[in-house]
């Protein structure tokens, strides 16, 4: 119905670009299911050093598929429909995301499902898969008519997956003992999760948009749609504890939790951060769950864990710090145990600092903690598989990291292995490839551990934020400071509404007092305090609400848009502020182009604009006078001290923005902001900047 009653116009500023970019996937999707096997086809780059011979990257044609498909997703996120309502949005990420998966059925299974299927039988058929490997003599009668078990990675090994997993998989072997009746279950499971994941983001106030960087992300689909891994169940198990810890169901939580151990070991990190003084009587529940499944084997003497340290502490791939630790050392298992030490000391110290109970910034918020322990686990780890990756994803899109979302694009280098095992039958990752695949995703990752760490002993507001004070900066804007006032001034959290007027020699004044607004007045020079920034900052030191929002007079901010910013705070305390979001009032491509590059600077550089709708508790703010008394550049400075206190969130909210700045002088105007912005970073970095010299460039181009 919402397409129907839409203009073309309409219709194509809200919903063609998705689409385009929609088709864009399916046919990478596609093609990289075309294109057979991961390791068959090279990709033969130009070296212009010699000006005749190539550099070839093995699987670098999927490779490139997959970067393809990392770069559409993003699009996808950018490009996704404003004008929808949050049911809308769930039914539309829902469908769209089946249609990819069902697509890539076709693709290659991983060579894991063998082993899944073969001890899913042998369980079936009363052999114990922890005593017996696939390749002992015993088994033969089994082996001589199973066409997958030539196919079975490492034979001389037993299993190594919980006993709850092998349960499952003896379940499908009674079904269908067929790779694709797991490929289809792991499907079921990844749906699941993402159906979970919409609901968690609509529990805290997100727009649903969010969950693409899940529904869509290459790491997920081939690891699931594709090769079919059975970290689609543990995933999906994770987000069930974290549904059921925010409605306090702590049986189903716990439930859940020793489930999640059931499929994979690595489940058991997220444990502490789920005990509270409130449901420690649960924790039974999770014993339970995790413990009876091993008792038909323990009642018999039949369990052994060899398998287990044998893959823990025999092999190493692809680990980053673990790669690190091997040259420092000469082998594996010194770096191995080095690596534990490691993850033991900075888990310790994250149970610490992330525990929802011992930390009032992350109070009923285990996330951030499973977010955090999840990550100094695949840094830590000897063996990192892309797949390992699927761990962190929904965690992206419920608390978004620029560090490893690149990851996920990176780590498309890891299949440059394949590459070498299908054309000379050795399993091997040139260490250049390791380090393009690592090496820029700890950059950023020490780059944000620096600003996290100066976070620690910031003050914070535990506070659930209940009003809102609404700050416009005007100069001459009688015409259209009533309709920006009206906009925000019913919503019933919007305590005081306050006009900067910085020296209007029009009838601004008289209209905002008309409106209901309360006006100040605030004339100085630029190099005096004066500019938007120093009308801004008089705002803060005179507002009363608990948050502050930052209106500029020709923006018109959504009630919507209100409500979602205080379910974050209220929920959210270590979340500082941030930002809305929205549109221009015009139609055109030029205009679709800013509001991507608006966008896109918001998300991943943590920096916004002041039209974007900025918005911050005031009591750490103001207690640490933060906000920047600059003619120019103050929402930008903004942006950086927010992030020094802690995180910033971004809403992709549905606010109208005049384009009446931008209608004369176009790109003129992009190219200027584009300029000072660049110039202001560069020039903080190394010194002082000078704000009040930029101010007086940029209105005298106006």
């Amino acid at each position: 119905m919402l397409l129907l009653s839409l203009s073309k116009n309409e219709y194509l500023k809200t919903w063609g670009a998705f689409w385009a970019v929609f088709l864009l996937l399916l046919l990478n999707v596609g093609y990289s299911v075309v294109i057979g096997p991961i390791g068959e086809h090279q990709l033969a780059l130009f070296d212009w050093h010699d000006g005749q011979s190539h550099v070839v990257i093995p699987a670098g044609r999927f490779i490139l598929s997959y970067a393809c498909t990392w770069f559409i997703s993003i699009l996808l996120l950018f490009f996704f429909p404003r004008k929808i309502d949050s049911k809308s949005a769930a039914y539309l990420i829902i469908c769209t995301a089946l249609i990819v998966r069902l697509l890539l059925i076709p693709h290659p299974v991983s060579d894991d499902i063998y082993r899944y299927l073969w001890e899913g039988r042998m369980l079936a058929s009363g052999v114990n898969p922890y005593l017996k490997p696939p390749c002992d003599t015993s088994l033969l009668i089994f082996a001589r008519d199973d066409i997958y078990h030539s196919l079975i990675n490492h034979p001389q090994l037993p299993a190594v997956y919980p006993p709850g997993v092998l349960y499952l998989f003896s379940a499908i072997v009674h079904i269908c003992y067929h790779p694709l009746a797991v490929k289809i279950l792991m499907i079921a499971f990844d749906m699941g999760a993402l159906v979970l994941l919409l609901a968690l983001l609509r529990h805290r106030g997100y727009r649903r948009r969010w969950a693409i960087l899940y529904a869509f992300n290459p790491v997920v689909l081939y690891s699931f749609s594709g090769q079919a891994h059975l970290d689609a169940i543990q995933i999906f198990f994770i987000l069930c504890v974290i549904f059921f810890y925010d409605r306090r169901k702590w049986f189903w939580m716990f439930l859940f939790a020793g489930w999640a151990v059931q499929i994979k070991y690595i489940a058991v990190i997220f444990l502490p951060f789920l005990l509270r003084k409130d449901n420690w009587r649960y924790c039974p529940v999770m014993f339970l769950s995790m413990v009876l499944p091993y008792l038909p084997f323990l009642i018999r003497g039949e369990f052994s864990t060899g398998s287990l340290l044998t893959f823990g502490t025999g092999f190493a791939f692809n680990g980053s710090l673990h790669g690190l630790f091997r040259v420092v050392f000469g082998s594996i298992a010194p770096a191995t145990y080095a690596c534990i030490a490691v993850a033991v000391a900075v888990l310790c110290f994250g149970y610490g600092y992330y525990h929802p109970e011992l930390n009032k910034k992350f109070k009923d918020e285990p996330v951030s903690g499973f977010f955090f322990a999840t990550g100094v686990l695949l840094l830590t780890m000897p063996t990192v598989h892309f797949w390992y990756l699927s761990w962190i994803a929904p965690f992206i899109a419920l608390r978004f990291s620029v560090a490893w979302m690149l990851l996920c694009l990176s780590i498309g280098f890891y299949f440059v292995a394949n590459g070498y095992l299908h054309h000379t039958g050795r399993w091997h990752l040139p260490l250049v490839y390791q380090l393009l695949e690592w090496l820029p995703v700890w950059v950023l990752i020490i780059f944000q551990g620096g600003r996290r760490v100066s976070a620690i002993r910031a003050p914070f507001d535990l506070s659930s934020p209940k009003t809102v004070s609404v700050l416009i900066p005007a100069y001459n804007e009688h015409e259209i400071i009533a309709t920006c006032i009206d906009s925000v001034i019913g919503h019933e959290a919007v305590a005081e509404t306050i006009v900067i007027d910085g020296g209007s020699n029009d009838r601004t004044r008289q209209a905002a007092i008309r409106a209901g607004a309360r006006v100040i007045h605030h004339s100085m020079p630029a190099q005096a305090g004066g500019g938007r920034g120093g009308q801004i900052a008089a705002g803060v030191q005179a507002a009363t609400g608990d948050v502050i929002v930052v209106l500029h007079a020709d923006t018109l901010l959504q009630h919507k848009d209100i409500d979602a910013m205080l379910i974050i705070l209220a929920r959210q305390p270590f979340i500082t502020g941030g930002a809305v979001g929205g549109t221009f009032d015009t139609t055109g491509w030029k205009f679709r182009v800013l509001e991507f590059l608006n966008d896109a600077r918001a998300v991943f550089l943590g920096i916004s604009f002041g039209d974007q709708v900025q918005f911050f508790r005031k009591k750490p703010v103001t207690f640490l006078n933060l906000y920047p008394n600059l003619p120019l550049m103050e929402d930008v400075e903004l942006s950086l001290r927010l992030s020094k206190i802690g995180r910033q969130t971004y809403l992709f909210g549905c606010s109208s923005i005049s384009s009446r700045k931008w209608r004369k002088f176009r790109w003129k105007r992009i190219l200027l902001i584009l300029s000072l912005f660049t110039r202001y970073l560069i020039n903080r970095f190394i010194g002082v900047p000078d704000t009040a010299a930029m101010y007086r460039r940029y209105y005298s181009n106006k």
